[in-house]
């Protein structure tokens, strides 16, 4: 499974391509010759603790490199799928530790930058090391699990496993989340129930706002308006008394003009026009009545009518500010209001759905943990 170490200016090394063989390989040597500085550079590059005085005297920094290929079902692959590495069991895994004789260090997976608590789980679960003083796996309670699971061929039924915790954690959360939304329905059902009681009492319309602020307008204009059109009428006359005298004196100039129809000169002309202008007067003093008549009729209002709609625009406005949105958004609002409780309505039915899938999670997850 250990197929190659690469060192790079490590305390006495300046460069070392090892390529180790299947089965067992053994480095053997005299007292000083280095061995242990190999199993220092090894440690370093599985994320073992290491300073900077591992980098060779003279140099900027040193580099280890080890390539597994480990076997597709080992324990390894675990581990990076939790930490969301991507990678292919088939290109094996190379793992590498540069550290900087200014101090620090980077870990690297296939050439991508990890943590060195990563390598050093990564390196773990890889190699042992047994030694005079050195049996860090063995010793570490977090491993005997693992190693126990291991030796017994646990693999796929921990993969099992570990996808009904999955589960069960999910239910279990689905359900917590549902159970507080439960308790604090009462509160909310009522704030709704009552937002949906004003708004259907208040049945707001798109555009109804700007309609009755014109409407307002206009009322509050309209007693100014009614009295500026009586002193109008009034200045036309009362009881069509300015229509009786032009119709007089029309028909008095009609007389004359009939006398002289047949006579031409410009005294003559002169009366025309004067008779022309008589009948013009009397057409737009008419029309006048009738504009003014008609213009009072429509700016006539009841007296409490601009009360009412002043308590009706006052009222839609209060109702948008209450709900945050302008009054053309109150009818989307309720709508709003409505879908939400129609949901919590149905709360007890999605609490009590939660609660079998949690139960049910939680048998499936007890049956495959026990096993």
């Amino acid at each position: 499974m250990l197929g190659e170490i690469s060192i790079r200016n490590v305390v006495l090394i300046e460069r070392l391509d090892l390529h180790l063989g299947a089965g067992l390989s053994a480095l053997t040597g005299e007292t000083g010759a280095g061995k242990s500085i190999l199993l220092d550079a090894l440690g370093m590059a599985i994320g073992a603790r290491s300073d900077k005085k591992l980098v060779r005297t003279g140099e900027e920094k040193a580099v280890c490199s080890v390539m597994f290929n480990p076997p597709k079902n080992h324990p390894v692959y675990e581990i990076l799928n939790q930490a969301e590495i991507d990678f292919d069991p088939d290109e094996g895994l190379l793992l590498r530790r540069v550290i900087k004789a200014t101090g620090g260090s980077k870990a690297f997976l296939n050439d991508m930058p990890i943590s060195a608590g990563l390598l050093s789980k990564i390196g773990l679960s890889l190699i042992e090391v047994h030694g005079q003083h050195d049996g860090r796996g063995l010793m570490d309670n977090s491993m005997h699990r693992q190693l126990l699971d291991n030796f017994a061929g646990n693999n796929e039924i921990l993969a099992q496993c570990k996808q009904a915790w999955d589960k069960l954690s999910q239910a279990q959360e689905d359900w917590q989340n549902l159970q507080k939304q439960y308790e604090n329905a009462v509160e909310t059902r009522e704030f709704l129930n009552h937002a949906l009681s004003e708004l259907d009492s208040l049945a707001p319309k798109e555009g109804e706002d700007a309609q009755l602020a014109q409407s307002r307008k206009l009322l509050q204009a309209s007693e100014s308006v009614i009295e500026a059109l009586k002193t109008a009428a009034q200045a036309l006359g009362d009881d069509t008394e300015y229509q009786s005298r032009l119709a007089q004196a029309l028909a008095g100039l009609e007389r004359v003009k009939s006398k002289l129809e047949t006579t031409q000169s410009p005294a003559v002309m002169a009366l025309k026009n004067a008779n022309t202008a008589m009948e013009r007067a009397l057409i737009e003093l008419d029309e006048a009545n009738s504009a003014i008549s008609e213009a009072a009729h429509l700016f006539a209002y009841e007296p409490d009518e601009l009360d009412r709609l002043e308590q009706r625009l006052f009222s839609l406005r209060a109702a948008g500010r209450k709900y945050g949105v302008s009054v053309d958004e109150l009818a989307k609002k309720r709508g709003e209001f409505a879908a939400e409780l129609d949901q919590i309505e149905n709360i007890d039915d999605e609490l009590a759905q939660a609660k079998a899938n949690m139960q049910m999670a939680q048998a499936d997850y007890d049956k495959i943990a026990e096993k």
